[in-house]
């Protein structure tokens, strides 16, 4: 048998008979408060790419959590927290990231961006700025850069971040365990 004529077969089989490929697959299982989290590692260093849309100069940056860094004239960015998923899991990659801008006019900061980033889906939660984009990388827990990076000492502006919700303790934001059932 050639190898179009299986694939007609195999089309006129499936649709000729709907309920014997419905009966094939599996029913869905509701999702029940069971059903376990996917379980997220702390790591010590976020893996940022950086890139500068009026020069196009892009930059990768191993940062470490709880330390700012500079890039360009007048943006910094400060890692509050970088988690993994488990080798099991699906690959992600999440930064708690706070991000400011000095003007250059005033020497005033102001927030940017204050939030979770997420390398399998930056879009999810960008950073909107006209001149610079930031992704996450990864989260690891080991620096594997050439180039130690030169951290800076700036003060994060005074004003709440962009989106500040009541202070919430980072570790926190972790769902918590699901229940486990008395024997």
């Amino acid at each position: 048998m050639s190898r179009f004529s299986l694939v007609i077969a195999i089309v006129l089989c499936c649709t000729a008979s709907p309920t014997l490929a419905q009966q094939a697959a599996p029913a869905p299982q509701p999702a029940t408060s069971a059903t376990p989290l996917p379980s997220m590692t702390d790591m010590n260093i976020a893996v940022l790419r950086t890139i500068d849309k009026v020069s196009a100069r892009t930059r990768t940056f191993d940062v470490p959590v709880n330390r700012t860094v500079r890039f360009g004239q007048s943006l910094f960015i400060r890692v509050r927290a970088c988690r993994k998923s488990s080798p099991l899991e699906r690959p992600e990659n999440a930064a708690f990231l706070q991000i400011w801008e000095k003007s250059a006019s005033d020497g005033k900061s102001h927030w940017v961006f204050s939030g979770w980033m997420f390398s399998s889906n930056p879009s999810l939660s960008a950073m909107e700025n006209p001149v610079y984009d930031i992704w996450v990388l990864d989260c690891k827990n080991n620096a594997t850069s050439l180039k130690p990076e030169k951290f800076s000492s700036e003060k994060a502006p005074d004003e709440a971040p962009i989106g500040a919700k009541p202070a919430v303790p980072v570790k926190s934001i972790t769902p918590p365990a699901p229940a486990q059932k008395p024997d």
